[in-house]
């Protein structure tokens, strides 16, 4: 692929913790071209700590692969992995998600997904929904890149504990 096409699938070599999480070393995400250097993450990470969609990266190209070598700017979006331990709960949540103008990634009929949260949502809408799932013993969540302002010094910083990009070379 050439770095000039205005999508480019850009990869990210991950830390796994001490539970062997995530159970990868890579996760390949799509970037847009935003200008001559800059690419937009334009999807919703599976497994990556640290970025959310919006976030602006530059990357290099190693061995016929381009891989992340910075995030130049945050793009305000929030990331959370949801499980929901009952399948027949998936659809009616993931409903609920959308209308509150959030978007979920999965893989096919998964229980596990990753959700966005735009800068424009209130993220306390978001975590006050999930919550009362967590509460009510219908789903667990965890935060992977908390980017909306309001939120606990102690929860970012734990958030920020779980980063796990490990940025390979320079551009």
């Amino acid at each position: 692929m050439n770095v000039n096409d205005e999508y480019v699938k850009v990869t990210f070599p991950l830390k796994r913790d001490k539970n062997g999480y995530p159970p990868t070393d890579y996760e390949s995400i799509w970037t847009k071209k935003n200008n001559e250097n800059h690419y937009i993450i334009d999807n919703i990470p599976f497994y990556i700590y640290g970025i959310s969609k919006g976030d602006s990266v530059i990357f290099h190209l190693e061995q016929g692969e381009y891989f992340v070598s910075k995030i130049t700017q945050r793009g305000g979006h929030s990331t959370f992995r949801v499980y929901v331990f009952n399948q027949k709960n998936l659809n009616s949540i993931l409903k609920k998600i959308q209308q509150l103008g959030c978007f979920t990634s999965s893989s096919t009929n998964s229980t596990y997904f990753s959700l966005d949260v735009p800068p424009s949502i209130d993220l306390s809408i978001i975590d006050n929904y999930l919550s009362n799932l967590t509460i009510s013993g219908i789903i667990e969540y965890e935060d992977a890149c908390i980017q909306h302002k309001g939120i606990s010094k102690n929860r970012k910083l734990e958030c920020e504990s779980l980063f796990n990009i490990i940025f390979k070379g320079s551009p």
